[in-house]
């Protein structure tokens, strides 16, 4: 009996350094995996309808090749130039921003950044 006993206690140590191991590479890899979620900001730049459009194309169409720079403070962190949509999206921490598009447009805009959310900015730029 005394054998089966020490076979049992064996396999017991066994079963519970298992565990431990398991559960410290569990967090070692959820420590690893941590990372700061970021949000999604969505510019567009759009120009006006001219003055020769037809009354049923007096929608702003959208401006393609517009860089966008996104500032923290004095310190520039993204740029992009918008697509042949208007668009163009940048993944950033939560935080406060400034938006600006290249052709001065508009006036900076500020924008606020949270986890897991899209925040939206547009430009409208009267300068064909």
């Amino acid at each position: 009996m005394s054998a089966a006993m020490a076979a049992l206690r064996g396999v017991r140590s066994g079963m519970i350094v298992a565990l431990l191991v398991m559960a410290v590479s569990g967090l070692m890899l959820s420590a690893c995996g941590q990372r700061e979620e970021s949000g999604t900001l969505s510019v567009s730049v759009l120009a006006p309808a001219g003055p020769f459009a037809s009354a049923k194309s007096r929608e702003p169409w959208p401006m393609d090749g517009e860089t966008i720079t996104v500032n923290r403070g004095d310190e520039q962190v993204a740029s992009g130039a918008t697509s042949a949509d208007g668009t163009v999206t940048f993944s950033l921490p939560p935080g406060e921003y400034t938006v600006r598009d290249s052709g001065d447009c508009e006036d900076p805009k500020p924008v606020r950044i949270t986890q897991g959310q899209v925040a939206e900015v547009k430009f409208v730029c009267n300068r064909l």
